[in-house]
């Protein structure tokens, strides 16, 4: 797979952390409050916040963001699932289908952060975190947000067939103060983009 860069604001050289989530949560409920502090600490801390751009977690991430006065990207699709995008973008890419959908949220990517969700938000962990493993994409930040995802990824280490190489690409953080440290010290805010990127097609 070719790695691609966004259509970056001239000058712009942030990188760019996509942010996976559920589009179920709501204002006022605790999914939605993580989410709305993931993105406003982000922006606070430099970073360029993508997602799925639409409703619940991705409506929450970008409001965050945008609100500490940082920068957004949704990447929604002609067929809609689930909500409209949101209000909280400052960039929207629209793609045809999941599968674009899907490489231009793990692409563009200097570093992800998971956060508790459903089949989708499965799918795109165990999609970044394949390409990862086998070096498909350079090697960035992969932080699943939450004391949940341990239970889970004991479960996959003791049950799946997999490599133990390859949790070296994966990380739990506890609250959002451990993932910002993950982060940073994966990705300095002012990292330039990855040598090689190309402009999205």
């Amino acid at each position: 797979m070719t790695r691609h860069q966004d259509e970056r604001v001239p000058g712009d050289t942030r990188p760019i952390i996509t942010v996976f989530g559920s589009s179920l949560p709501r204002e006022g409920e605790p999914a939605y409050r993580e989410a709305y502090e993931v993105g406003r600490r982000l922006a606070e801390a430099g970073y360029v916040l993508c997602n799925g751009g639409t409703g619940g977690t991705m409506h929450a991430a970008a409001r965050g963001a945008r609100e500490a006065g940082g920068r957004t990207i949704g990447i929604t699709m002609d067929i809609y699932i689930g909500d409209a995008p949101n209000t909280w973008l400052d960039e929207e890419v629209r793609v045809a289908d999941l599968f674009a959908r899907l490489q231009r949220l793990i692409l563009p990517a200097s570093g992800f952060i998971c956060l508790r969700g459903g089949s989708g938000t499965l799918a795109e962990w165990a999609l970044t975190w394949t390409l990862l493993a086998s070096g498909l994409i350079p090697p960035v930040p992969l932080i699943l947000l939450g004391d949940e995802w341990g239970a889970l990824l004991d479960l996959v280490r003791a049950k799946m067939i997999n490599r133990e190489r390859d949790w070296q690409f994966v990380r739990v953080a506890r609250d959002v103060d451990e993932a910002l440290a993950l982060l940073r010290a994966g990705v300095p805010a002012d990292q330039p983009p990855a040598p090689g990127s190309q402009p999205l097609g």
